[in-house]
């Protein structure tokens, strides 16, 4: 089943959301360059989120390298917000698809699966 054209024009407008967002960032005057390089990293990491899940809804792939919140918080089997917690605090790592408050966070299944391997270790 591919993604519906509405689907579609929805991932569009996040990435033209993103990209608007990421061109107007104004570094601080007293930026290092690593300060910089991590900046563009992050959106380096957004784009390809973005990228892929448009693809994917393109392709109509049903099981999507990406998770949402809630699709992370079911297999971590902690809240949504425990999850967004962990991104922002950088405990597991994700890409925020969409500017904004209205924004949504992705995670790559490989993060989970590592963060899982590494709790496992911590606590088996």
């Amino acid at each position: 089943m591919k993604g519906t054209l509405p689907e579609l024009d929805e991932a569009a407008g996040r990435l033209t959301n993103q990209l608007e967002t990421t061109s107007s960032l104004d570094p601080p005057a007293d930026a290092s360059a690593a300060t910089l390089l991590a900046m563009l990293e992050n959106i380096e990491r957004g784009l390809k989120v973005i990228y892929e899940e448009v693809l994917s809804l393109k392709n109509g792939e049903e099981d999507s390298e990406y998770l949402t919140v809630a699709e992370a918080a079911k297999v971590l089997h902690r809240s949504r917000y425990t999850v967004r917690r962990w991104l922002r605090n950088g405990t597991i790592r994700g890409a925020k698809a969409g500017g904004g408050n209205g924004g949504r966070y992705l995670i790559h299944r490989e993060e989970i699966e590592s963060f899982l391997e590494q709790t496992h270790r911590y606590h088996g």
